[in-house]
C-alpha cells in the first residue's frame, strides 16, 4: 500500500502542480501496479486525476484492462462536472433575475483552484441563501427550471433535484445544528458579514479568504469527528495553502478563535508531505492510517469510538437512550414548534426502536464497542487529543 500511495500522490502532484514524475515511478508501472493504483485511487474518487497524469506522461496502459477503468473514471468526472456547471449557471441566472442574494459553497468554489475544474468532483451543489429567501428560491427553481423537492425542509437546508437529477442542497445554515462546537458555530453565524459581493454580479457573494479557509477546515473536522473525511479535502487544503493572495495571519487567527488551529496545521502538513514526497513523521503515519482505514466518508466504528472518547462511556449511553433535544428535533421537526413534546417523542422513539432492525443492530454494536479496550480505540483517543478535537 505504501508504494502505491507514493505513486498515486506523485501522479496527482504532477496533475495539480506540474511536478515531474520520477523515473522510479515510471518504471514501476506494470499490469499489477495499474490495477492496484486504480483500486486505491478510485476508492477515494481520485482515479480521474491519476488518469490525466498517466495520459500526459504517456504512461497510459493502452491494452491493460485498467486502461478502460481509468478512461471511464476520467470521462465520468468530466460528465459530472459539465452537468453540474450547467445546473450552476441556471441557479445563478435564476437568483440574479429574482434579486436573491446567494453564496456558493464547497466544491462549487473549490474547483476554481484546480488546474482543470473537473478534477474537483462533488456529489451535489451547495448554495447558501438567507432563511427569509429560502422558500422563494426553491419555488423559483421549481417553476422556472423544473426542479423537484424530494423531502421536507431540515433544520439547515432543503434538497432539490434538477431535471437531469443533479442534487442541490439549498442551505440557510452552513452546517447541521449540533455538528459544530460553540466557538465554531459563533464564527459560522457571521458568514454574511464575512462575505463580499462578487465583481460583475449583483447578488452572488463569496466568503473572505479567511472565512472560506475556516469553513473548509471545519467541514473536514466535522467529517473527521463522524469517523473520517477521506483524502480529497487534503488536496483542497494543499491548493488553498498555495494561493498567492491568501492572508495566513487572518486564517490562523480565525482558526485559533474557533479551536481548529492544531487540526488545520496537522492537516496542511500531511497534505504537503503527501504531495511533495516527504517522509511521514510517526504522527503523520498515524493520521494517514486513520484516514485510509475510514475511507471517503468515515465508518461507524470510528465514529462511535470518537464520540465515546469525547463524551465518556456513561454519558454516551445516556445520549443513546435520551437523545438530546437538538438531535431529536432533526428526527421529529414538530419539536421546533412544540418543544413540550420532547418527553412524549422520546418515549415514542423507545417504542419504535425494536421494530427498526438496522438501528437496533447499530445500537448493539455501539454498546459492544464500549466494553472493548482495543489498540484501535487507544490510538483513536491519542489522535483526537493530539489534534485537539
Amino acid at each position: 500500500m505504501e508504494k502505491i500511495l507514493r505513486y498515486a500522490f506523485e501522479l496527482i502532484s504532477f496533475a495539480l502542480n506540474g511536478t515531474a514524475v520520477s523515473e522510479e515511478t515510471k518504471a514501476a508501472l506494470n499490469q499489477q501496479t495499474y490495477e492496484r493504483l486504480f483500486q486505491v485511487t478510485n476508492k477515494y474518487d481520485l482515479a480521474h486525476i491519476v488518469a490525466e497524469a498517466l495520459d500526459r506522461n504517456e504512461l497510459y496502459p493502452t491494452t491493460d484492462p485498467a486502461a478502460a477503468m481509468f478512461t471511464k473514471a476520467r470521462r465520468t468526472a468530466i460528465y459530472r462536472y459539465e452537468r453540474m456547471r450547467y445546473d450552476c449557471e441556471q441557479i445563478s441566472q435564476a437568483f440574479e433575475s429574482a434579486k436573491i442574494p446567494y453564496l456558493p459553497l464547497k466544491g462549487m468554489v473549490l474547483r476554481e483552484y484546480y488546474k482543470e475544474p473537473w478534477f474537483r468532483t462533488s456529489c451535489d451543489i451547495d448554495v447558501l441563501v438567507r432563511e427569509t429567501d429560502l422558500e422563494r428560491a426553491a419555488e423559483l427553481l421549481k417553476d422556472k427550471y423544473g426542479y423537484t423537492q424530494a423531502t421536507g425542509k431540515t433544520l439547515h437546508d432543503l434538497s432539490l433535484y434538477s431535471i437531469s437529477n443533479g442534487h442541490l442542497e439549498l442551505h440557510f445554515r452552513l452546517i447541521e445544528i449540533g455538528a459544530a462546537e460553540k466557538a465554531e458555530e459563533k464564527i459560522l453565524s457571521e458568514v454574511w458579514e464575512r462575505s463580499e459581493l462578487v465583481k460583475g454580479s449583483e447578488y452572488r457573494y463569496s466568503m473572505t479568504d479567511e472565512m472560506f479557509y475556516f469553513f473548509h477546515v471545519l467541514h473536514m473536522a466535522k467529517h473527521f469527528r463522524s469517523g473520517g473525511c477521506g483524502i480529497r479535502p487534503f488536496l483542497d487544503l494543499w491548493l488553498l495553502d498555495r494561493q498567492t493572495d491568501r492572508s495566513t495571519e487572518k486564517r490562523l487567527e480565525l482558526l485559533e478563535r474557533g479551536g481548529l488551529r492544531t487540526f488545520a496545521v496537522a492537516a496542511s502538513e500531511l497534505a504537503d508531505a503527501w504531495l511533495s514526497g516527504k517522509e511521514l513523521s510517526d504522527e503523520q503515519e498515524q493520521l494517514q492510517k486513520f484516514l485510509l482505514e475510514t475511507g471517503m466518508y468515515g465508518n461507524t466504528e470510528r465514529r462511535v469510538m470518537i464520540q465515546q472518547q469525547k463524551k465518556g462511556g456513561a454519558r454516551y449511553v445516556l445520549g443513546m437512550i435520551f437523545l438530546p433535544y437538538r438531535q431529536l428535533k432533526l428526527k421529529y421537526p414538530v419539536l421546533v414548534k412544540w418543544p413540550i413534546l420532547y418527553p412524549f417523542l422520546t418515549v415514542w422513539r423507545w417504542i419504535c426502536a425494536p421494530f427498526k432492525r438496522k438501528r437496533w443492530r447499530q445500537h448493539r454494536a455501539q454498546l459492544k464497542l464500549l466494553s472493548e479496550n482495543s489498540e484501535k480505540k487507544q490510538t483513536t483517543a491519542e489522535l483526537l487529543k493530539r489534534l485537539e478535537l
